[in-house]
């Protein structure tokens, strides 16, 4: 039987396969921990991590990740993950190789378990391939149930000329047995790029109590001169030879601006061989911002009132209140069904989040930043049965003067003393160069005795930069970052040329004259890329993502 360490969550992956990408411990960007550092001429690349546990006064050794070879862009090729056991041997773990284009678009990435018995890497743990373009062909990923049973995910993927995915397969595949089809997709597209068909085929699972049944599902999508979706039609059949039966159908209407008024639903009534009303939808608009939906249902033989939506904005035209109400036909009147309040910063960042539901109190999020200490909070809250806030949960992160992580206390709120109780924290030490160089994780018990610590230690290499004009880096903000096909920058002088250079230096566009701050990047790669203006010395940085 194989040995296999799969306790490891896969997101640990993207540390070791994509050495130029920014991952997070969390949903929180203060958690950011990041594999390269650029500083002045210099990229930073992080060669190692090792991970320590207690021992005595001190610290033992309990796994390496190391990178083993970098091509001559200083790009991972491979890395492996050792386990040492108790008298310090080394036990190989995981092994991933990775290998690029020559337009440097990642080709493949592939990482193996080690076999004990057969004394080899023998199974594939995780596997991403792309094709010339960066779209995803292939990905195997590795799961463990709550019982210890080994789940294989596959997923296979097909595109067209213009990178359009029109084939979509997922399999599943349980410890040793053969993979299984789960479901296929075809996607079919008009001249426009625009998707109009899509065939989604279910299958039976006989050798898995996951699904007993097989299922052909089929949409029929329909635009005007526009692209506006005028209409969505869905059809299903058992087996692949049945004709297409009707099932529901969904019709979209327009004012002047382009704007969605009307939204339509209609089931197949079978009995009667044709389309019958389900719900009608309304959305009302004030200078082109929704304000609220209001929906009726169709019953026996007229449209009955169902819920409303209301919303409202702030001056950045943010959403600060949202409240779904139902209908209530015998005390004729509305009821509120949820009701959500947010609140913003100067920066437009989200520092209040509440949900009301049925007029009672659920939950409640609030961010805080500080100043002195630099420092941001979050508080979570839950509403109790007499409908007051509670205190549940608070993290609290302290930043350096440059935003990079210092400390991190995690907080319970303890009932019976009426207070906040620690319940971990992690502390981040920095080298002379910036670059983050070890972090020491503490979790206590109710007592507030020590439970358990862990320590990880970060190991760099340094690079420089060529073919850059020896600019100087600086970490400003670029919106959205990462980005897709747009990025804004503010306050640039709309008469400086504009340059941007991919991570080894190469120029790959340049945008002269321009009178707008938004610039058009859909034709970069997914990658990281360097922003430098003619007027400006200062390099920003952003990321392309797919």
């Amino acid at each position: 039987m194989k040995t296999q360490i799969f306790t490891l969550v896969l997101l640990f992956f993207s540390s070791l396969l994509y050495s130029q990408d920014i991952t997070f411990d969390s949903i929180n960007s203060i958690e950011a921990k990041r594999n390269y550092r650029i500083i002045n001429n210099s990229v930073w690349l992080r060669d190692s991590v090792h991970y320590f546990a207690p021992l005595d006064n001190g610290w033992k050794l309990t796994k390496r990740e190391l990178v083993t070879s970098r091509d001559d862009k200083n790009r991972l090729r491979s890395s492996i993950v050792l386990r040492v056991d108790s008298s310090g041997k080394n036990e190989y773990s995981f092994l991933t190789t990775v290998n690029y284009y020559s337009n440097d678009i990642l080709k493949d990435s592939l990482v193996m378990a080690w076999d004990n018995n057969s004394n080899s890497w023998a199974d594939t743990f995780y596997y991403l391939k792309k094709d010339i373009n960066g779209n995803v062909l292939k990905k195997i990923q590795t799961f463990l149930s709550i019982e210890l049973t080994s789940y294989k995910n596959k997923d296979i993927y097909r595109y067209d000329t213009n990178s359009n995915n029109i084939y979509h397969l997922f399999e599943i595949k349980k410890d040793q047995n053969n993979w299984l089809k789960r479901y296929e997709t075809f996607y079919f597209y008009d001249n426009n790029n625009l998707l109009i068909e899509k065939i989604n085929h279910t299958f039976d699972y006989l050798d898995y109590d996951v699904h007993n049944y097989e299922n052909f599902t089929h949409y029929i999508y329909g635009y005007d001169n526009l692209g506006n979706k005028l209409f969505l039609t869905k059809q299903e059949k058992k087996a692949e030879n049945d004709n297409w039966l009707n099932t529901e159908k969904f019709l979209y209407y327009y004012d002047n601006n382009n704007l969605l008024i009307n939204e339509i639903r209609k089931t197949w009534d079978k009995e009667i061989n044709k389309w019958t009303d389900n719900f009608h939808g309304t959305y009302f608009y004030e200078d082109t911002v929704m304000i609220k939906e209001f929906w009726k249902h169709w019953e026996k033989d007229s449209f009955r009132i169902w819920s409303q939506t209301f919303y409202e904005y702030n001056n950045a035209d943010k959403v600060i209140h949202e409240l779904i109400q139902s209908w209530h036909p015998e005390k004729q009147k509305w009821n509120n069904s949820l009701e959500y309040f947010f609140d913003y910063n100067q920066k437009g960042e989200r520092i209040l989040y509440i949900i009301i539901r049925q007029s009672k109190k659920e939950r409640k999020f609030l961010t805080e930043y500080f100043s002195i200490p630099n420092s941001i909070q979050f508080t979570y809250f839950i509403g109790d049965k007499d409908n007051n806030w509670v205190n549940r949960q608070r993290i609290i992160n302290y930043l350096s003067d440059d935003n990079m992580p210092m400390e991190r206390h995690n907080y319970f709120w303890n009932i019976e003393e009426n207070k906040w109780k620690e319940d971990s924290n992690i502390f981040y030490y920095y080298d002379d160069f910036g670059n983050l160089a070890e972090k020491i994780t503490t979790y206590f018990k109710t007592d507030s005795s020590v439970k358990s610590k862990s320590k990880i230690v970060y190991f760099w290499s340094k690079y420089e930069i060529s073919k850059t004009d020896n600019l100087t880096v600086n970490d400003l903000n670029i919106y959205p970052n990462p980005a897709k096909k747009y990025i804004e920058i503010k306050n640039l002088d709309a008469s400086s040329n504009i340059y941007i250079y991919s991570l080894n230096g190469k120029l790959v566009k340049t945008i002269k004259e321009h009178n707008q701050t938004n610039i058009d990047i859909s034709n970069l790669k997914p990658g990281i890329y360097f922003l430098k203006t003619e007027n400006n010395q200062n390099v920003y940085k952003f990321i392309v993502v797919e």
